[in-house]
């Protein structure tokens, strides 16, 4: 897909107070309609702020140094704020990987894999 749409799902902000019956998968929260996706460069990522209060996406870069998931912008990618009821849009020019993540919920993050299929090369013999 070249442009695509993400839902921030109701309840994101305020995954606690969520029961098992609300989850939509098993026992694991699901925060976005979608949280790894892969474009073209060129593309176009919505996101639609179902949720009940203002979210707001950056790109940066993970860090694993505790139980919690924390970001450090790298400020290359930012919606601004995304009120309730409302999407944003943020074009992907450059290939690469990308993380995104809510400054304000940092539980509430993707990957976004751009690159362009056409470049990667055929193999000449089936692999088995």
């Amino acid at each position: 897909k070249s442009d695509i749409t993400i839902k921030i799902l109701k309840g994101a902000a305020n995954p606690e107070s969520a029961t098992y019956k609300t989850q939509i998968t098993g026992f694991k929260f699901n925060f976005l309609s979608e949280d790894r996706v892969t474009v073209p460069p060129g593309s176009t990522i919505t996101f639609v702020n179902d949720d009940d209060t203002t979210h707001s996406f950056q790109s940066g870069t993970a860090n694993y140094g505790s139980h919690k998931k924390y970001f450090t912008p790298d400020y290359k990618l930012s919606t601004g704020e995304i009120a309730p009821g409302k999407s944003k849009s943020i074009k992907f020019d450059e290939a690469g990987f990308f993380r995104l993540y809510d400054e304000k919920y940092q539980q509430i993050d993707m990957t976004v894999f751009v690159f362009d299929a056409t470049k990667i090369p055929k193999t000449k013999t089936p692999l088995n």
